[in-house]
């Protein structure tokens, strides 16, 4: 049985999530229009910012809707209305997760300067996670059952499957994290010093991937023993977390190129994958002038630029 209580602060989770997005949206939005919508439309960057961050407002939109009656009652005892929302839950953040580690991904391969083995790298783990993420929920949400509230009922099997989905995010972005850790101390601590995009890059995945894991760790891993407000606040915020880091890894950048007076960076970045061409070289330099100078250079194009 569910507490009144328990009912009325559904709501209150969803809302207060949903209104964290809107003004997340609203404090960036001159940004947004500054160094999102003036790329060009085959930049993944700005359609990897823009999916990322209207479909959470989206996604989140809807079930503050649905916990707030907005979309009406859901018929007591239906598995099939029931598995059909639970699954629009599972698949959202993790369409959400591969968005961010789509974004971490492109900065990986640019910093490793799009290197073969780098590329088979990622693209064998990101194979890996995709092979068990898949049939784990194709083999979960049929064999989910719930409750009269549609509040799922922890099985064995589920918790194993849960389990397993939660390992796989996790992996993925331990090895992006790895990567672009190893990747900027060795370039820092090279006699030029400290260079600024390597500097951002390593600190957004560091508190990207500390943000990411906790999340998932406590929906993941202690996901019995949390009350159902405490696990619909978990999933809420994880999506806004989600918008959240994504779209601040992709401004963090545009800001500091902007600082340092630069243009092109982001472009660099994700040129591989914008328009085919290949990252010939990236060179930051901050040679302990008192004005940041950063370049990155030769980029030569398969195609026209």
């Amino acid at each position: 049985m569910v507490s009144g209580s328990l009912l009325v602060s559904h709501p209150v989770v969803t809302v207060s999530s949903l209104t964290f997005v809107v003004w997340d949206i609203l404090i960036t939005l001159d940004d947004e229009v500054n160094y999102i919508w003036s790329q060009g439309w085959r930049s993944p960057t700005k359609w990897l910012f823009l999916f990322t961050r209207y479909f959470s407002l989206g996604s989140q939109l809807v079930m503050s809707l649905r916990s707030m009656g907005g979309l009406g009652r859901f018929p007591q005892g239906s598995e099939g209305v029931c598995r059909g929302w639970f699954f629009f839950q599972l698949l959202t953040v993790q369409i959400l997760i591969s968005t961010v580690e789509s974004i971490l991904t492109l900065r990986v391969y640019a910093l490793y300067r799009c290197i073969r083995p780098i590329r088979i790298l990622l693209t064998s783990v990101f194979t890996v996670q995709l092979l068990i993420i898949a049939p784990a929920i194709a083999f979960m949400t049929p064999k989910i059952r719930f409750d009269t509230y549609c509040i799922p009922i922890p099985s064995t099997n589920a918790l194993a499957n849960l389990h397993l989905i939660t390992a796989a995010s996790l992996l993925m972005q331990l090895v992006l994290f790895v990567l672009t850790l190893v990747k900027s101390i060795n370039t820092i601590r090279e006699p030029k010093g400290r260079i600024p995009i390597l500097v951002i890059i390593a600190r957004d995945s560091l508190w990207v991937f500390c943000l990411v894991t906790v999340m998932l760790m406590v929906n993941g891993v202690f996901y019995t023993i949390l009350s159902e407000t405490v696990k619909a606040f978990v999933y809420t915020w994880i999506l806004s977390g989600l918008s959240f880091s994504s779209c601040r890894l992709v401004l963090n950048l545009f800001r500091l190129n902007e600082t340092a007076g630069e243009t092109g960076i982001e472009d660099a970045l994700t040129s591989h994958f914008a328009r085919g061409t290949e990252l010939q070289e990236l060179s930051v330099i901050n040679a302990g002038n008192p004005e940041v100078r950063s370049s990155v250079t030769k980029a030569v194009s398969r195609g026209s630029l």
